[in-house]
């Protein structure tokens, strides 16, 4: 079938389909997009650095590995490490975020209590993160460049899906609304 046949089942394709979904789902991707953004961009989330540093080194402490956080003019430190808004796990509190608010037929309640147990569960996540990273690193394990890149790619993936799974147990509508839209 030549490039015409093919737009042309495009173009049946998508005038046969009801035309208020496409706008149903481009309002939820446009509140999304905004939700997503604001939570992420505008607020100053320093308190939330600090916070995060102390934690971890609340915690490293608890184990027996030196920690000190300090503040400098470039940011917060852990020790040597600068603790800036991407560890603080913000930017997966407000993909949530967009996510959750927006989703049409779930309460406010519901809402609310899948926010919670994501900002809950990404802030504990986060500090255990820095920990085992730091852990890693101070161990000699392995060398900043690998545990901090890759490792912490790998320990995201594995708490982002611990997440999914543990929103999907208590805010079920989650899981069928991720679920629809694979199955489309």
């Amino acid at each position: 079938m030549n490039f015409l046949g093919k737009a042309h089942q495009l173009e049946q394709l998508f005038f046969s389909q009801d035309l208020r979904k496409y706008g149903l789902f481009a309002g939820y991707l446009a509140a999304f997009a905004a939700i997503a953004s604001a939570t992420y961009y505008l607020p100053d989330y320093y308190w939330l650095e600090y916070v995060t540093a102390y934690n971890s080194e609340f915690v490293l402490k608890f184990l027996g590995i030196p920690a000190v956080v300090r503040f400098t003019p470039t940011g917060i430190l852990l020790n040597e490490f600068v603790v800036d808004k991407p560890c603080t796990g913000i930017q997966v509190v407000a993909t949530f975020a967009g996510i959750l608010l927006p989703l049409p037929k779930l309460s406010w309640s519901r809402k609310v209590l899948g926010l919670l147990l994501v900002t809950a569960g990404v802030y504990l996540a986060n500090i255990v993160r820095i920990v085992i990273q730091l852990w890693v690193y101070y161990a000699r394990l392995f060398d900043w460049t690998a545990i901090h890149g890759p490792g912490g790619v790998a320990l995201g993936i594995i708490s982002v899906t611990l997440l999914v799974v543990l929103l999907d147990r208590f805010v079920p509508e989650f899981g069928d609304f991720v679920f629809s839209i694979l199955k489309r």
